[in-house]
């Protein structure tokens, strides 16, 4: 039982490429990659991706930087006259120990979640596509038909 799926397998393994790649009731190819690269939801999605690899890069980075604060208020007092207060901080956060390898899982795990959503979307535009080639084709066939059908009454 095993040695006909295994031929089989073989036999797609072993057959050329170009023999499988273009049949004559389909688009070419190069043209459908160029409609599934340029359609907005492909598009979009991979803005994702490349958000999610931003997203991961300042979570590997973090916000660790200084920060300085200031604050200046005028009061003024019943009796006693006005008074000038200032305020300044100095701030500067850090991370606890293991949390950068938890940062740098979480980047990672968000690129993959957008790379699989593109993947997605990059999908369902070539069900949307295929869809329409077939609404086209079946258009074509009427056409044709109808035609034949003219002629075939006059």
């Amino acid at each position: 039982m095993r040695s006909p799926i295994i031929l089989g397998a073989l036999v797609a393994l072993l057959t050329p490429a170009g023999a499988l790649a273009q049949r004559a009731d389909l688009p070419p190819s190069e043209k459908v990659a160029e409609a599934l690269d340029n359609h907005p939801a492909v598009a979009a999605a991979r803005a994702r991706v490349d958000a999610a690899r931003a997203d991961r890069d300042m979570l590997a980075k973090g916000t660790h930087e200084i920060a300085v604060t200031g604050s200046y208020v005028r009061r003024s007092v019943d009796r006693e006259g006005g008074y000038d207060e200032f305020d300044a901080t100095i701030a500067r956060p850090f991370r606890l120990p293991g949390k950068a390898a938890l940062d740098r899982e979480a980047g990672a795990l968000g690129i993959e979640v957008a790379e699989n959503r593109m993947e997605d979307a990059r999908h369902q535009t070539a069900l949307l596509l295929s869809g329409y080639w077939n609404d086209w084709l079946v258009a074509g066939a009427l056409y044709r038909n109808d035609l034949d059908t003219v002629r075939w009454l006059e």
